[in-house]
């Protein structure tokens, strides 16, 4: 239960960057208009939903099978998902996909990773 509460967490988190990230790139909206936001956020949201399902579920899978229990390892797994942003070519988008790596990583590991694991 915890490792889901994390990982809704580190879904919220990853769409509220990248949600943030739209507005960096020039799309003009503002932040006190909440419902002209909401299908820019769903539609982020579905986006890093599919995306934490099929890449963050892999580095799970990954993660179990070979045993990486530390907090460490939640983090570097978190980074690792988000480097194939980084060739998307616009500096924006690379630093939303870092941030959200590194947040979600590290959420994961505090609230979700056991922390008693070697």
């Amino acid at each position: 239960m915890r490792l889901f509460l994390s990982i809704l967490l580190s879904w919220l988190v990853a769409t509220v960057i990248h949600s943030a990230a739209f507005k960096w790139d020039g799309i003009e909206f503002s932040i006190s208009d909440v419902l002209e936001l909401m299908p820019l956020f769903l539609l982020t949201g579905t986006f890093i939903a599919i995306y934490f399902v099929v890449v963050g579920g892999t580095a799970l899978i990954v993660m179990r099978k070979f045993r990486f229990y530390r907090r460490r390892n939640f983090v570097v797994a978190g980074v690792l998902c988000s480097l194939p942003m980084l060739f998307s070519g616009e500096i924006e988008w690379q630093i939303a996909a870092i941030l959200s790596g590194v947040l979600s990583g590290t959420l994961i590991a505090f609230v979700g990773g056991r922390a008693n694991a070697n």
